[in-house]
This record gives C-alpha cells, sequence and structure tokens, in this order.
C-alpha cells in the first residue's frame, strides 16, 4: 500500500514521441498514448495494466481529466481500483487512488476544493451493494470507499452517470 500511495503523488508526462494527445472531448482510442504512459510509469510495468475509462473535466480547469478503473489483478472480491488521473497540457498526472469500487461511478454536481464529488458502486465481499460519497479532500479522494457516507437521493440531483469504455 506505500508503493501505491507513493505512486499516486508523482507526475507522467507523455514519453510517446509525435504523438499528439486532444484533451477537448474527442474519443481516446484505447485510452491513449496519454493514460497508457501514467498507467505504466504508475504501475511500474512497461505496459499498462488492463482498465476501463471515462474523460470529463472535474477540476473545471479546462483539461480533460481520466477517471481510470482498473480490471484484472487490480480487482478482488470488493470491486477494482480507481485512479483519477489529472489532466496536463501533456499527459496525465495520477491525483488518486482508491481501492474495492466498482460501476456505476457518477459525476455529482457538488464540488470540494475545486474538485467534483463523486458516486461510487460498493459491494461484493459478502458486502451488500450501495453507493458512497467521494469528496476530494484538497489532495485526493478517499481511498478506502466503503469507510465513506451513504448517498442520499439528494446527492444525485444533477449528477451524470460515467460511461467507461475500453
Amino acid at each position: 500500500m506505500d508503493s501505491l500511495r507513493q505512486a499516486t503523488n508523482c507526475s507522467f508526462r507523455m514519453v510517446a514521441a509525435g504523438a499528439l494527445v486532444s484533451f477537448g472531448g474527442g474519443a481516446f482510442a484505447g485510452g491513449g498514448p496519454a493514460i497508457d504512459s501514467a498507467l505504466s510509469a504508475w504501475a511500474r510495468q512497461p505496459n499498462p495494466p488492463s482498465y476501463e475509462f471515462a474523460i470529463e473535466d472535474l477540476n473545471a480547469d479546462g483539461k480533460k481529466d481520466a477517471l481510470v478503473l482498473l480490471t484484472g489483478n487490480f480487482c478482488g472480491s470488493g470491486g477494482c481500483t480507481l485512479l483519477i488521473l489529472q489532466g496536463q497540457s501533456e499527459g496525465y498526472k495520477v491525483v488518486s487512488a482508491s481501492t474495492v469500487t466498482r460501476k456505476p461511478i457518477a459525476l455529482l454536481s457538488a464540488s470540494n476544493f475545486g474538485w467534483r464529488a463523486l458516486a461510487v458502486t460498493i459491494g461484493g465481499g459478502g458486502m451488500p451493494s450501495s453507493q458512497v460519497l467521494m469528496r476530494f479532500n484538497g489532495k485526493r479522494y478517499p481511498q478506502n470507499p466503503t469507510l465513506q457516507t451513504k448517498v442520499k437521493q439528494s446527492d444525485l440531483e444533477g449528477s451524470k452517470t460515467l460511461e467507461f469504455s475500453q
């Protein structure tokens, strides 16, 4: 877990020479080289782990951020690891890693420290399924969603359920 925390504090830049990445709402085939590069560096392996992603501007800075739900080895009976990647002028910076997360994930209208709140699904491993609030604390989103408060119907007003691509 310490390596997980240390890795999320690192910045990543695109390393593919000549690759152009648009943060302007265009489609990212396979997540794109910027996401792949950030994930490879975060996981400390030459190839990125398998993942699904959604692109949104979470902090209203005009740059698209990525919500990345890792799959495969980064999942257990309680869910998978969710990474939040902040869009930079080139590439992404991993700002948060949360364990035991499941879809659906919703982008809420509320914000904390300039970052949109999320509603993530938890459950499995003997725990009933429910949605919990994930609020940015000024540095990151909570690492363990199971310790967060349950979503109220009023929290979901104006929310957007995210569609993840592979």
